[in-house]
């Protein structure tokens, strides 16, 4: 059997949410190490604390800045990519276009299951937020490398972030 330290929680199970058919996140995205993020203003992304950081029971911070990580400023309304660096000066706007195929935002309106076609010709990664910018759950299923199914346990409305 492997040995964890003990910084780490292993889970047997799939994370739901307490009660059937709630569809209140479980895991936001300032809960997790790098990723997607919401943040109402560009200080507040620039307030994001770096990986170096740690707090006093010696874990590293939860929200910290990872390189490649998406911030979406809301006050800006646009969306921001951190590039090689981890300082200020790395962060870079990016568009939403599919166009330039930075990454595809896609609205999703109270489904249970949806196939996106991204057009990326390859396998790419897939987060999705709520209408609150909390990323949630669900299974994601690769068709081919231009399409992507994404399942919920119930009526879903959010946003698909493909990468």
């Amino acid at each position: 059997m492997t040995e964890y330290s003990s910084i780490f929680t292993r889970i047997a199970t799939p994370l739901r949410p307490v009660q059937q058919g709630n569809l209140s996140a479980i895991l936001r995205d300032k809960d997790l190490s790098g990723g997607y993020r919401v943040v109402d203003s560009i200080e507040d992304r620039n307030n994001i604390p770096e990986y170096s950081e740690i707090i006093e029971e010696h874990l590293p911070q939860s929200n910290y800045r990872g390189k490649g990580m998406l911030v979406y400023v809301t006050e800006e309304e646009k969306t921001y990519r951190l590039g090689s660096g981890l300082t200020n000066n790395d962060w870079q706007e990016v568009s939403v276009s599919p166009s330039d195929q930075e990454y595809l935002s896609i609205t999703i309106e109270n489904k249970i299951e949806t196939t996106i076609n991204h057009g990326f010709n390859r396998k790419p990664t897939v987060q999705v937020v709520n209408e609150s910018g909390d990323l949630v759950l669900c299974q994601i299923q690769h068709l081919n490398l231009d399409e992507v199914k994404i399942s919920f346990s119930d009526y879903f409305t959010g946003t698909a972030i493909i990468d």
